[in-house]
């Protein structure tokens, strides 16, 4: 960054992670990324935010109407919400009531603004407790 203030880093990804192989090392390599960031960033305490991925994307129905469980998914949404015992200045934000758009992959507008609300609330929140650690 040249310029401005870094408040905070919002991670919203993780369907294409959600297969065998890729939720299987999603932990270490979001702790990875979110080490490197902070490092190029010189932004060491910088709050970082990851959502879940939502219930469409765990429980999915085909074409033919049959309902299957993505197991991959739910390993990576558990691998979100570990980090929050090992990575510092982070937090992660459920997806949960939110919806698709009808493609069982993207939110759905009310759903997104739901997301974003959460992800605003968990910032925050990251950022109050930076400041209190730094008064200390």
């Amino acid at each position: 960054m040249q310029s401005g203030t870094l408040a905070g880093i919002i991670w919203h990804q993780g369907e294409s992670d959600s297969n065998p192989a890729g939720s299987e090392a999603y932990a270490q390599n979001l702790t990875e990324l979110i080490a490197r960031l902070r490092q190029d960033l010189q932004a060491p305490s910088v709050p970082f935010v990851t959502g879940q991925l939502p219930a469409f994307q765990i429980e999915k129905t085909d074409s033919l109407g049959r309902k299957t469980t993505n197991a991959a998914a739910i390993r990576l949404n558990e691998a979100i919400a570990s980090l929050a015992q090992t990575v510092p200045h982070y937090a992660y934000i459920s997806a949960e009531g939110t919806h698709d758009n009808g493609d069982q992959i993207h939110l759905d507008a009310a759903s997104a603004r739901l997301m974003g609300q959460r992800y605003a609330r968990a910032i925050r929140s990251l950022q109050a407790k930076t400041k209190r650690r730094k008064r200390s």
